[in-house]
């Protein structure tokens, strides 16, 4: 589909199509030979890794980092040997989990940059989506077929198919089960909002069934979150790690320090200094959960995982800034708290 979409356009305007993985590995090249042959002087080649870590702003790695379509063209390049170069990259999601599975991009030198390259290369991660969303429907519709079938094994018990990233595929009885849930240990789910494990029969993908009457005690996910010298926290799941905003960097070291949960109110109070911006905390709270799928409890709000953080390892801490630049009161405490000299 990618060369379907791009190859004849790269070929006539002198561009080059660029595909790179989650870690900014480039996989595959194709596009004017000139252009390709030039991108090999810089690395731009399979086998590189173009992370924005690495190489600083480039069409691969920032938009990697900002997750969303970007075009870095000439001197917007941090490194100078790329700085004859316009890049136009937009990520490719998974539809099951929202992670990002890689890039698509479109390079070319500066005089033959085109101003239509990014809305292309953004139609073509789009189309490359919704081919996935296709065939991710048919193995859903595969599964569920599987489940009603398996279902009248059970008798009255309920049961609910869940998909790897623990949405709810199917429920007997409808809205008996409600997702996302979290994975436990192995073929084990945390219901959202609870603390109970159910096990699972495994099925194909990571999916599994879910039936009434079938739980039992499991280790809960275990999450490790990163805030100390970035005003942006990073949180590693299950291996992978997410890099958040600024004010969900926030609100996660807030429930981080009160195990127990906080209610709307308090953590209104913690982040705005305002008991009465409940609306405004529920609809943040809504984007972080969203990243953050089945690992945040509401009534209290409290993380539903086992939690090891940098900040809360009080020798790191002193040694690092909690959230340079956050001005919640919360998180102003903490910093003072960690700063201060130790008594003794």
């Amino acid at each position: 589909m990618v060369k379907r979409l791009l190859c004849d356009f790269a070929y006539d305007s002198q561009h080059m199509v660029v595909i790179a993985d989650a870690d900014g590995c480039i996989i595959w090249t194709s596009g004017h030979p000139e252009v390709v042959s030039a991108s090999e002087t810089i690395s731009f080649s399979p086998g590189h890794v173009w992370s924005e870590e690495l190489v600083g702003t480039n069409g691969v790695g920032t938009a990697l980092a900002v997750d969303h379509p970007v075009q870095i063209f000439s001197a917007e390049h941090y490194n100078l040997d790329i700085r004859a170069w316009a890049c136009s990259g937009a990520p490719v999601h998974d539809p099951e989990t929202g992670q990002v599975l890689g890039v698509i991009d479109v390079s070319s030198g500066i005089r033959a940059a085109h101003p239509t390259s990014l809305a292309l290369v953004s139609a073509a991660a789009d189309a490359v989506e919704s081919v996935l969303r296709g065939e991710l429907e048919q193995r859903y519709a595969t599964l569920r077929a599987e489940f009603y079938e398996r279902a009248g094994r059970w008798g009255a018990a309920r049961s609910a198919l869940v998909d790897r990233a623990g949405h709810v595929l199917a429920c007997r009885p409808q809205g008996w089960l409600t997702g996302p849930l979290v994975a436990a240990a192995e073929g084990t789910w945390v219901a959202s909002g609870s603390d109970e494990v159910l096990i699972a029969d495994r099925l194909e993908n990571g999916a599994g069934i879910v039936v009434e009457g079938r739980s039992g005690s499991a280790a809960r996910p275990r999450v490790y979150v990163e805030a100390l010298g970035d005003a942006r926290a990073r949180v590693t799941v299950d291996g992978m790690t997410l890099r958040l905003s600024p004010r969900h960097s926030e609100m996660l070291v807030l429930m981080a320090l009160h195990p127990d949960g906080m209610s709307a109110r308090e953590l209104a109070v913690e982040l705005f200094d305002d008991p009465t911006k409940l609306m405004s905390v529920r609809a943040e709270v809504s984007r972080l959960r969203r990243q953050l799928v089945g690992l945040i409890a509401t009534r209290p709000y409290r993380l539903l995982a086992e939690l090891d953080a940098d900040f809360l390892d009080e020798r790191a801490a002193r040694a690092g800034v909690l959230l340079p630049g956050a001005c919640s009161a919360g998180v102003v405490r903490e910093r003072a708290r960690l700063c201060a000299p130790a008594v003794g």
